[in-house]
């Protein structure tokens, strides 16, 4: 609405400007070269707002495009042209006919974007208000729905904890009677059968899953065809060379770069006379060359493998490989790419010899594309030829990859039976490193049959069976051991799996303890440290029984230590038990129940709200779609809470509060993107406020030297030295007067943080007031002279450079929007300028800093007093030094403070 109201105004001061019916004919031409100047700002104006719409109201911005052409096929700007014409050649008469066309046409476009205006959408600050109203509605709807499945989570994890620790009591009750088994007939073990059964079945696995994949090996070895093997060698070894390239063409960069670093240090060093800065630059200058020789020999190298490649191609082209005219065409198109590959290798050798490094950069890249594109035509060649069979790669692939699953499931068993002391050894250990391997490389031909590669799944495949194979005379050599054991040995065997789960047991039940401690449960977690400790204790008893075996030694007291120990620890577990199992009876689920309910109720509530508003945007109305769907979810969690179900509440209502931030993050996102349209609009504002001071201060400095050229050429005529003087002063308003029309643009970049712009605007404004003060001197000769002109040429320098970054960021923000990029996703929008642009700034003034006190240098070095201009330039890059040291210094302490402690 804004918008359009504005270009109402501009069209109506056009509007006015065209009916001036001055009878001066030379001053009406130029008041419809303005007009026509006015409409090209217009068509700018226009084009912008319609790039700022097109993403977050599309049909308002195609109405703008739609307008703008109206004009044109009105031939307004056309007319223009011809109206300045014809009053050019005193044709009064036509021109103001042809005038009066004009203003008819104007009119009606004023007319057509007045109806535009009426139907415009509400307006972004609208809309982003709403928007945000929504996201704290859900922000509130999703910390409430938080807490409540928190305190439901709570429960839940008593009640798990509970079934942990009656399964620990059960456990330990089991392994106390496998001891006093074990006690009366060491002979009679159920270890030792367990231990020799999980031994056989896992054998019995690993052989079923090493015939089966022996059995895809063959069926992948018939699916590779005649010449295949040298295809594929042929397609690795490409794309080995492109990846060696690569790493030359990254290296060559950074060697380059280095070296013209290097040499504009060396450059400084020699003006500024600094000898050691001067050596410094000259061993890195040695050093960058140095790096640059020997990816030159490098280079060759690559060029000597690249040549023995193409021979390679050559034969194969003509070795009958190729079954039908595509094929061949494949093969001779590969063939003519890497012979360019070759002809782009030469070149960079040449060209680093000589020196040409931009040339040889360009002629690397160029080499590691062919490269690249050689390898990728042969290997759509190998495809193709693949293709035929597809159904049989499909099938073998299929197959490899349950086998690979099988073959992790043998993995898991082997170091499962690591834990079983009869089974643990260094055969089970290999085994299982073994399998794990040949997993590996089951799924690495998995990649290859993807590709239709049969030559490299089956190398990868064949390296499985070799590790199957030595996998399975490991755990046959094992399986012979473990049966060939006398009865002492199987008896400490025993004792030891014993003394294993009693150590199991008192790891489950520190990790239980902990997490007791981290819910602020501390009898809970005392009692399940203590029941721990006396595991630990009986584990350790049944190690001394388990060595003592091993000794032929009486092992009895140890094995009755450990049964004392366990009944201490089942005692606390039983204790522990029913304490939970009180407290979980005493709990009333039902004010859980009743919360959910009222929450689910206001869910439904946000939800008719946003979807039956209809001044709400989709977005928020999908939202209002997905609050609707957690407040059903809300409400089953009600009533499972009811039914004391806290695992399918807790389940429910994870699903709830998925919903909201869902809904959440899509309201976020599209803040955001209209957050980043408000930017868009400030940098163009930013940019447009900036173009008119440069505009201003072109035409400020333009009078100043005129005025300076008109004072030499009328030296001692006081007669114009009044004029001048006059004229010189109004000079001097104008400069003053865009000190306060720089302020607007000064106090936007201090709202957005900008803190690098804003103190260069600073700066310009402080440069301006000098001189205006200069322009009304005293000493008529220094209102105009080369210093005035000087600093003006830096204030529209610096001037433009503001513009010139300020469009930048407004392009890079326009791509993000057409890309999707920028803010979204609940970050929050990007700042306005981002610190990098910030800092490329302060490195851009301090390099003018560095460069104009050089100029200042070399320039004092040859006299022997300062002159005004050189003592004034001093003292301003001393005060422009002192601050920019000081901006610096804030930027970093900002983001330091950003990043948060590392």
């Amino acid at each position: 609405m804004k918008r359009a109201m504005v270009f109402g105004l501009i069209l109506t001061a056009c509007l006015a400007l065209a009916q001036d019916s001055s009878p001066d004919l030379d001053e009406l031409a130029k008041n419809q070269r303005e007009l026509a100047g006015q409409i090209d700002e217009l068509e700018n104006r226009m084009n912008h707002l319609a790039d700022s719409l097109a993403d977050t109201q599309p049909e308002q911005a195609a109405k703008i495009r739609a307008t703008w052409e109206l004009m044109k096929q009105l031939l307004v700007k056309k007319d223009m042209d011809e109206i300045s014409r014809l009053l050019g050649d005193k044709q009064a008469f036509e021109a103001e006919q042809k005038a009066g066309e004009v203003i008819v046409n104007i009119k009606t476009l004023i007319d057509l974007l007045n109806d535009q205006a009426q139907q415009t959408p509400k307006d972004l600050d609208e809309r982003l208000e709403s928007l945000k109203e929504t996201r704290e509605k859900l922000d509130e709807l999703i910390q409430e729905q938080q807490d409540l499945l928190d305190e439901t989570q709570k429960n839940l994890s008593d009640e798990e904890y509970a079934q942990k620790v009656a399964e620990a009591k059960d456990a330990a009750e089991s392994l106390r009677q496998r001891q006093q088994e074990h006690m009366d007939n060491p002979s009679a073990s159920e270890g030792d059968q367990n231990a020799a059964q999980s031994m056989a079945e896992t054998l019995e696995q690993l052989e079923s899953l090493q015939q089966a994949h022996k059995e895809n090996t063959e069926q992948v070895a018939e699916l590779k065809k005649p010449g295949s093997e040298k295809l594929d060698k042929l397609i690795a070894a490409m794309g080995a060379l492109a990846e060696e390239q690569q790493e030359l063409l990254e290296g060559s960069n950074e060697a380059m770069q280095a070296l013209e670093q290097a040499m504009r240090a060396e450059e400084r060093a020699e003006v500024a006379g600094d000898a050691e800065a001067l050596q410094q630059a000259n061993q890195a200058e040695a050093q960058a060359q140095e790096a640059l020789d020997k990816i030159s020999e490098r280079q060759g190298a690559l060029s000597d493998e690249a040549d023995k490649i193409q021979e390679e191609l050559e034969e194969l082209q003509g070795s009958g490989l190729a079954e039908d005219e595509e094929e061949q065409k494949a093969l001779d198109d590969a063939l003519e790419d890497f012979e360019k590959v070759g002809e782009a290798l030469d070149q960079v050798e040449d060209n680093l010899k000589k020196g040409q490094n931009e040339r040889a950069l360009d002629q690397q890249e160029l080499a590691r594309a062919r490269m690249a594109l050689a390898a990728s035509e042969l290997d759509e060649l190998r495809r193709e030829r693949a293709n035929e069979d597809s159904p049989a790669f499909e099938a073998a692939n299929k197959q490899e990859s349950q086998l690979a699953e099988q073959a992790d499931k043998v993995a898991q068993a082997l170091e499962q039976m690591q834990k079983d002391p009869a089974t643990a050894g260094p055969q089970t250990q290999q085994a299982q490193e073994k399998v794990a391997e040949a997993r590996d490389k089951m799924r690495e031909a998995n990649e290859a049959l993807k590709n239709r590669d049969a030559t490299g799944a089956e190398e990868d495949m064949a390296e499985a069976d070799e590790l199957l194979d030595e996998a399975r005379d490991l755990l046959e050599e094992k399986q012979d051991l473990l049966a060939n054991r006398s009865e002492e040995e199987k008896a400490a065997d025993e004792q030891a799996s014993l003394e294993q789960q009693a150590q199991d047991l008192s790891e489950m039940l520190n990790k239980l303890s902990e997490e007791r401690k981290q819910r602020g449960d501390q009898e809970g977690s005392q009692s399940t440290q203590s029941a721990g400790q006396k595991s630990q204790e009986a584990s350790q008893e049944m190690g001394e029984a388990s060595d003592k075996q091993r000794e032929g030694e009486d092992p009895s007291e140890d094995q009755k230590e450990a049964l004392e120990k366990l009944d201490e620890a089942i005692a606390e577990l039983k204790d522990e038990q029913e304490r939970m199992e009180k407290e979980l009876n005493e709990k009333d689920l039902k004010e859980l129940a009743e919360k959910q309910e009222e929450l689910a109720e206001k869910a439904e509530e946000t939800a008719e709200n946003l979807q039956n508003d209809s001044s709400k945007s989709e977005t928020e109305q999908q939202a209002g779609e997905k609050a609707g769907q957690a407040g059903e979810k809300m409400q089953e969690a009600s009533e499972s809470l009811g039914q004391n179900d806290s695992s399918s509440a807790e389940k429910q209502q994870q699903e709830a509060l998925e919903e909201l931030q869902q809904a959440r993050d899509e309201v976020q996102k599209k803040e955001d993107e209209y957050k980043q349209e408000q930017q868009k609009q400030t940098l163009y504002d930013l940019k447009t406020a900036l173009d008119k001071a440069i505009k201003a201060q072109e035409e400020v400095n333009s009078k100043t030297r005129d005025l300076e050229l008109q004072l030499l050429e009328n030296e001692g005529k006081r007669a114009f030295l009044r004029k001048y003087i006059l004229k010189t002063t109004n000079v001097s308003d104008s400069q003053e007067e865009m000190i306060g029309n720089l302020d607007e643009v000064k106090l936007k970049l201090e709202e957005e943080n900008v803190t690098v712009y804003q103190w260069l605007v600073e700066s310009v404004q402080t440069d301006m007031g000098f001189i205006a003060e200069r322009l009304k001197s005293d000493t008529t000769e220094e209102r105009t002279d080369s210093i005035t002109q000087g600093m003006q040429a830096e204030i529209l320098a610096n001037m433009k450079d503001l513009r010139d970054a300020l469009e930048r960021e407004y392009r890079q923000k326009q791509q993000e929007s057409a890309g999707g990029g920028g803010g979204g996703g609940g970050g929050g929008a990007p700042p306005l300028v981002p610190p990098v642009a910030q800092l490329k700034m302060l490195r851009k003034i301090q390099e003018k800093i560095l460069r104009e006190t050089s100029d200042l240098s070399s320039s004092v070095k040859q006299v022997e007093e300062l002159n005004l201009f050189q003592e004034l330039t001093m003292e301003r890059l001393a005060a422009k030094q002192g601050n920019l040291a000081e901006l610096l210094e804030e930027m970093l302490r900002e983001l330091s403070q950003q990043q948060g402690p590392q």
